[in-house]
Protein backbone atom coordinates (compact mmCIF):
# COMPACT_ATOMS: atom_id res chain seq x y z
CA UNK A 1 0.00 0.00 0.00
CA UNK A 2 1.29 3.41 -0.98
CA UNK A 3 1.69 6.09 1.71
CA UNK A 4 -0.57 8.40 -0.29
CA UNK A 5 -3.43 5.90 -0.04
CA UNK A 6 -3.40 5.80 3.77
CA UNK A 7 -6.34 7.51 5.44
CA UNK A 8 -6.59 8.78 8.99
CA UNK A 9 -8.67 6.70 11.38
CA UNK A 10 -11.79 8.05 13.08
CA UNK A 11 -9.81 8.26 16.32
CA UNK A 12 -7.12 10.35 14.66
CA UNK A 13 -9.71 12.66 13.09
CA UNK A 14 -11.40 13.05 16.50
CA UNK A 15 -8.08 13.86 18.11
CA UNK A 16 -7.30 16.50 15.48
CA UNK A 17 -10.77 18.00 15.91
CA UNK A 18 -10.35 18.15 19.71
CA UNK A 19 -6.84 19.61 19.39
CA UNK A 20 -8.20 22.35 17.14
CA UNK A 21 -11.09 23.26 19.47
CA UNK A 22 -8.96 23.15 22.63
CA UNK A 23 -6.10 24.99 20.96
CA UNK A 24 -8.28 27.83 19.69
CA UNK A 25 -9.85 28.22 23.15
CA UNK A 26 -6.43 28.53 24.74
CA UNK A 27 -5.30 30.82 21.92
CA UNK A 28 -8.09 33.30 22.73
CA UNK A 29 -7.25 33.26 26.44
CA UNK A 30 -3.59 33.80 25.57
CA UNK A 31 -4.49 36.72 23.29
CA UNK A 32 -6.46 38.31 26.11
CA UNK A 33 -3.55 37.81 28.51
CA UNK A 34 -1.12 39.20 25.95
CA UNK A 35 -3.28 42.33 25.77
CA UNK A 36 -2.91 42.96 29.53
CA UNK A 37 0.64 41.79 30.25
CA UNK A 38 3.01 44.59 31.21
CA UNK A 39 6.29 42.69 31.71
CA UNK A 40 8.18 42.55 28.39
CA UNK A 41 9.84 39.18 29.10
CA UNK A 42 6.52 37.53 29.93
CA UNK A 43 4.98 39.19 26.87
CA UNK A 44 7.68 37.59 24.70
CA UNK A 45 6.86 34.14 26.11
CA UNK A 46 3.18 34.61 25.22
CA UNK A 47 4.04 35.86 21.73
CA UNK A 48 6.15 32.74 21.20
CA UNK A 49 3.32 30.50 22.47
CA UNK A 50 0.87 32.12 20.05
CA UNK A 51 3.28 31.69 17.13
CA UNK A 52 3.81 28.05 18.03
CA UNK A 53 0.08 27.34 18.11
CA UNK A 54 -0.43 29.16 14.80
CA UNK A 55 1.94 26.64 13.17
CA UNK A 56 0.09 23.75 14.84
CA UNK A 57 -3.28 25.13 13.75
CA UNK A 58 -2.12 25.32 10.12
CA UNK A 59 -0.88 21.72 10.27
CA UNK A 60 -4.14 20.46 11.81
CA UNK A 61 -6.09 22.36 9.13
CA UNK A 62 -3.97 20.75 6.41
CA UNK A 63 -4.53 17.25 7.83
CA UNK A 64 -8.29 17.74 8.03
CA UNK A 65 -8.58 19.30 4.57
CA UNK A 66 -6.46 16.53 3.02
CA UNK A 67 -8.92 14.00 4.44
CA UNK A 68 -11.90 15.94 3.11
CA UNK A 69 -13.15 16.92 6.56
CA UNK A 70 -14.36 20.42 7.40
CA UNK A 71 -12.20 22.51 9.70
CA UNK A 72 -14.02 23.28 12.96
CA UNK A 73 -14.98 26.86 13.65
CA UNK A 74 -13.38 26.74 17.08
CA UNK A 75 -12.89 29.96 18.98
CA UNK A 76 -11.95 33.15 17.17
CA UNK A 77 -11.56 36.92 17.54
CA UNK A 78 -15.31 37.35 18.07
CA UNK A 79 -14.88 35.47 21.37
CA UNK A 80 -12.26 37.95 22.58
CA UNK A 81 -13.22 41.13 24.40
CA UNK A 82 -10.02 43.16 24.41
CA UNK A 83 -11.75 46.06 26.16
CA UNK A 84 -12.16 44.07 29.36
CA UNK A 85 -10.35 45.39 32.40
CA UNK A 86 -7.33 43.56 33.71
CA UNK A 87 -8.33 40.42 35.62
CA UNK A 88 -4.96 38.73 36.21
CA UNK A 89 -1.43 39.64 37.22
CA UNK A 90 1.48 38.98 34.87
CA UNK A 91 2.74 36.22 37.18
CA UNK A 92 -0.67 34.52 37.17
CA UNK A 93 -0.70 34.65 33.36
CA UNK A 94 2.73 33.03 33.21
CA UNK A 95 1.66 30.33 35.68
CA UNK A 96 -1.48 29.68 33.59
CA UNK A 97 0.63 29.27 30.44
CA UNK A 98 2.92 26.84 32.25
CA UNK A 99 0.00 24.70 33.43
CA UNK A 100 -1.68 24.73 30.02
CA UNK A 101 1.61 23.72 28.40
CA UNK A 102 1.81 20.74 30.73
CA UNK A 103 -1.78 19.78 29.87
CA UNK A 104 -0.98 20.09 26.18
CA UNK A 105 2.06 17.86 26.52
CA UNK A 106 0.03 15.25 28.37
CA UNK A 107 -2.61 15.43 25.63
CA UNK A 108 0.03 14.70 23.00
CA UNK A 109 1.22 11.66 24.92
CA UNK A 110 -2.25 10.15 24.77
CA UNK A 111 -2.77 10.90 21.09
Amino acid sequence: MDKQDLKLTSSEIGTLWAEYINGTAIEIVNKYMLSIIEDEKIRAVFEDALQTFEKQKKQITTFLENEGFPVPIGFNESDLNKGTKRLFSDIFCLHYLHIMTLHGLLGHIGS
